[in-house]
């Protein structure tokens, strides 16, 4: 971080700290982004934890990533890419030099626990990896995987740990469908689902007793299995078994909804078992006793672990990581920023704001600029968010569930405005606002398209449809006089007249997924298969031009969910030119309207694509999607100039771009100040900006507290008058008002203060600054060491405000009364403001 040159007084360095930016826990955003990539929100869902032997480190297997976080601090220390789906399974070495995983791509990956590398890749599994373990002695580990197309093929396989050959391998009609690994503690058995082997030979020893079970573990002294159920069969039972016989010995106890996950503490003697019902349950094995119900976690649970000394349990759901004290039961720590699934996604009109809708029921709202997360929308109906749309103003956000509610939210108040509800278990399939935000139009599984009133949410208008599952997508026209309805059933176009409400006509000629009316409302262009096509709006001819040049390519780890690619979102900037597109098969495409030239393809999400967003500016491309993160793309238009909130370009964004954005209001064309690319420079300008600070792209100094750059208090003052008369309410907009007001409480002194002067030792010159707390007539008067006047200052009278830069402070020239240069000494000064009076002491030196 930049040092700041001059800290004035403790309460100015106070404030500031106020406003520093969490700088590094925020790097991580950027690591490991795929190409075209400039920030991701979100760490994606978490799948399984381990602690490495030494206890200093903590790996998280997620959907976009294996994250290493420092257990002392819990801060973010690595993340290891590589794998082209979601990462499921861990696995450390015993002497924690590399660290295993395996994910939904088929793949075994090998990495240096020191240095991050990717040492080797395995590529025998035929499909998603479930589960790693490593043998204590370190010579071996085993991996099972899922069944894909063959019965016969390999599921499971016991590795050479140093050379990765294969020991032995193993098939479904040897092992049936294992989900879950486990050495003996002497290394000499493991176990996969039900079945038993012995290493050496690779003969089964035998079978437990039970349905195959979602987890299982051997105690430290080789004595006890512990296998956890899913509950469809076993009721999510939890079972104690003799690790030599595998004969039955206790049933400890049940998870509501199945187990996931058991473990046995370092020592043996207590068990930790945590499942669907949101809970860990601790066991003592010797007994059978329940010593305590962990609770803390809102969802299910994936993965315990215990710390190798013992003493602290971890645990994981899909976005948090508890870490409990073994002892008490109670919560130490926990980890957040992980991100459940994706199912929706909605950006603000300005770019500004995202809202994602997550498999937890819960809406995010991000703000873009800083790539952070402002709040978090709670589930009022517990329903899932399936569709998310801003008004054109961003002032509210609506959040349809996939049952029958819907809600309109207020970005600014935090509240719901209203809320609608339909019919019993109507899906809205669609979702969007009418440009001159008066109505929302939703799509409405069984009955169409509805039209409600913003004002009030009171249904308008239904237009009917004969396919049960509503409408694949709804776009109105620029003028809001038209809507463009896409049949799922039918897979066409509905063009509706709004003031009559008719149909004028059907567009088609091909299996129609999405749909986007250009801004001049002359065309609209639609996904079609895997391209984008072209209608005549009058006409409803189909046009010649067709862009092609999607990937094309379903990744096979997305066969089970996307039989067919297809482009499900299309979207024009503001002024036509650039269109985007966003196919099933994971590719994100920008387009030349004009030439059909492809501009750009984006792709590197680690699951299917949920949604795409472009802001009608061309400046802001997100991508949401089940991998449970938000991809930010680096999109150059040159439609519209790209203009930095870090006006003077020196890295930081602080009060210096403030004050230039100020100087240049008015200004028209091209220029650095116009930061949201409008063409003149004006307040709004100069709100972003402040909305800005502590941006850790332009990072990392907010105030610069450097004299002769701090704005007055009436400067401030000012521009918040005029930002509040600008009347925006969208957040980023009104997160600008807050620092600006935060600035003016800084600009604004709780007391009357005299400063001391700079230089000092001076010669021949000195700058004397002050703070008033109100208004007041000043004076300066400076005293030689005997106590007689040398020289009268008279600085009138003075608004409340700082006077500390060279051109506000009291100045004086070294001369007395009559203009003669002083001696060298001491002197005082003395400020009188009202009824104020303070004396400080300077030095001449010649």
């Amino acid at each position: 971080m930049k040092k700041i040159l001059f800290s004035i007084v403790s309460t100015f360095i106070f404030v500031s700290t106020l406003f520093l930016p969490s700088s590094f826990a925020q790097n991580y955003q950027k690591w490991g982004l795929p190409d075209g990539a400039k920030a991701r929100l979100g760490k994606g869902w978490i799948s399984d934890i381990a602690y490495s032997p030494d206890g200093t480190r903590l790996a998280v297997a997620s959907s976009i990533g294996i994250w290493i976080y420092d257990t002392g601090t819990l801060a973010e220390v690595k993340l290891l890419t590589g794998h082209t789906s979601y990462v499921n399974a861990l696995a450390y070495s015993p002497d924690g030099e590399t660290l295993i995983s395996g994910g939904d791509d088929s793949t075994l990956r090998i990495w240096d626990t020191h240095t991050g590398e990717l040492l080797h890749t395995l590529e025998e599994h035929e499909d998603r990896i479930k589960d790693i373990a490593f043998s204590p002695d370190g010579k071996m580990f085993g991996s099972v995987s899922a069944v894909s197309v063959s019965a016969s093929e390999t599921i499971f396989i016991l590795w050479d740990a140093h050379t990765r050959q294969l020991l032995h391998n193993f098939d479904y009609g040897e092992v049936g469908l294992p989900d879950c690994l486990a050495f003996s503690s002497d290394s000499k058995w493991i176990a996969a689902g039900i079945s038993v082997w012995d290493v050496s030979t690779g003969e089964s020893v035998g079978r437990i007793a039970t349905y195959n079970p979602t987890s299982i573990a051997f105690s430290s002294d080789g004595i006890t299995l512990a296998t956890g159920s899913d509950g469809e069969v076993n009721d999510g039972e939890v079972n104690l078994w003799g690790a030599r016989t595998l004969e039955h010995w206790q049933e400890l106890g049940h998870h509501r909804g199945g187990v996931n996950a058991v473990a046995f503490s370092p020592d043996g003697e207590t068990l930790a078992s945590a499942g669907n019902d949101n809970r860990i349950q601790v066991w003592d094995t010797f007994i059978g006793e329940n010593l305590q119900t962990l609770d803390g976690h809102t969802e299910h649970i994936q993965s315990v672990s215990f710390s190798p000394n013992g003493n602290t349990l971890a645990s994981a759901s899909r976005s948090e990581i508890i870490f409990w004290d073994v002892d008490t039961g109670e919560q130490k720590q926990i980890i957040t920023g992980h991100t459940h699934n994706i199912i929706s996604m909605a950006l603000s009109d300005d770019g500004l704001t995202l809202a994602s809708g997550h498999q937890d029921r819960t809406v995010q709202i991000w703000d873009v600029n800083r790539q952070t997360k402002q709040h978090t929308v709670p589930s009022t109906d517990r329903q899932f968010p399936t569709k998310l749309s801003f008004s054109p103003d961003g002032s509210a956000l609506a959040i349809a569930s996939d049952r029958w509610i819907l809600h309109l939210w207020d970005p600014i108040s935090r509240e719901f405005l209203w809320t609608y509800e339909d019919s019993f278990y109507t899906e809205y399939s669609a979702l969007s606002f009418s440009p001159d935000g008066t109505t929302l139009a939703v799509g409405v599984s069984s009955w169409g398209t509805r039209l409600l009133d913003v004002g009030t949410g009171k249904r308008i208008q239904t237009y009917d449809t004969s396919d049960p599952r509503g409408p694949v997508d709804i776009s109105f026209s620029s003028d809001s006089q038209f809507l463009a309805i896409v049949n799922r059933y039918d897979n066409d176009i509905d063009l509706w007249h709004l003031r009559t409400s008719r149909k004028i006509r059907t567009l088609g000629g091909g299996k129609v997924y999405s749909a986007a009316y250009a801004p001049d409302g002359s065309t609209i262009a639609g996904g079609v298969g895997n391209e984008v096509w072209f209608w005549n709006v009058r006409s409803g001819e189909t046009l010649e031009k067709k862009l092609t040049g999607h990937v094309g390519e379903v990744p096979p780890w997305w066969v089970s969910l996307l039989w067919v690619p297809y482009v499900h979102t299309v979207a024009f900037s503001s002024n036509g030119k650039t269109l985007v597109s966003a196919s099933t098969d994971g590719s994100i495409c920008l387009w030349d309207v004009d030439t059909g030239e492809r501009k750009a393809i984006f792709m590197g999400h680690t699951g299917p694509l949920v949604d795409v967003a472009y802001s009608p500016d061309g400046r802001t491309l997100a991508s949401g999607s089940s991998d449970g993160t938000v991809l930010l793309w680096e999109v150059m238009s040159p439609e519209f100039p790209q203009y930095s909130v870090d006006v003077n370009q020196d890295g930081v964004v602080n009060i210096l771009d403030l004050t230039l954005v100020a100087a240049n209001f008015g200004e028209q064309g091209e220029n650095a100040s116009d930061v949201n690319g409008d063409g003149v420079v004006n307040i709004q300008d100069l709100v972003l900006v402040a909305a800005a600070f502590g941006d850790t792209p332009a990072a990392p100094e907010i105030w610069n507290l450097n004299r002769e750059n701090m704005p007055t208090r009436a400067d401030v003052a000012a521009w918040l008058q005029q930002a509040r008369q600008v009347n925006l309410t969208a957040p980023t907009f009104q997160h600008g008002i807050l620092i600006l007001e935060q600035l003016l409480a800084m600009l604004t002194p709780q007391k009357t203060i005299l400063l001391a002067n700079y230089p000092n030792p001076f010669n021949p010159e000195t700058w004397i600054p002050y703070q008033l707390a109100e208004p007041a007539d000043v004076t300066l008067t400076i005293y030689d060491i005997q106590g007689r006047v040398v020289r009268d200052l008279d600085l009138g009278h003075q608004r409340a405000g700082m006077y500390q830069s060279k051109s506000r402070a009291a100045y004086w020239d070294g001369r007395n009364a009559v203009g003669e240069p002083v001696a060298s000494g001491v002197y005082f000064y003395t400020l009188t403001a009202g009824e104020f009076t303070a004396t400080r002491k300077l030095l001449i030196r010649k």
